[in-house]
C-alpha cells in the first residue's frame, strides 16, 4: 500500500487487525518490555516513498491502524481504515490519504 499526503517531518505505520479487534487501549503507554499494539496481526513502517507491505495476512476483512511517527517513535494515532478485505492469492493495493483519515 502506500500514504499519502504525510506531512514533513513525520513518518508513519500501518498496523493491521481483525476486523472489529482493534481498541484505543492498544495505542497507550506499554509496560516495560511490552510492544505498543500488542494484538496487531502484522504492522509495518512506510518507507520515505510513504510504501507498506503487510505481507502473510490471511483472506478476511481487516481495520488498518495508521500511526505517525516522529523519529521512528510513536506520535498519534492517525486513523483507521476500516474493512479492508484481503483475499487469498491476490495482492490488496491501497492508498491511504492522512488528509481523508
Amino acid at each position: 500500500g502506500t500514504i499519502a499526503n504525510l506531512e514533513d517531518g513525520y513518518g508513519a505505520a500501518v498496523y493491521a487487525y481483525e476486523s472489529g479487534s482493534y481498541t484505543s487501549d492498544e495505542a497507550s503507554e506499554p509496560e516495560e518490555d511490552n510492544p505498543r499494539f500488542p494484538n496487531a496481526v502484522t504492522s509495518d513502517a512506510a518507507d520515505e516513498d510513504g510504501v507498506f507491505k503487510l505481507c502473510f495476512l490471511a483472506p478476511g476483512l481487516y481495520d488498518l491502524v495508521v500511526v505517525t511517527t516522529v523519529d521512528g517513535e510513536f506520535h498519534e494515532v492517525a486513523g483507521i481504515m476500516s474493512g479492508v478485505e484481503v483475499e487469498s492469492r491476490e495482492a490488496t493495493q491501497i492508498i491511504i490519504d492522512m488528509n481523508e483519515l
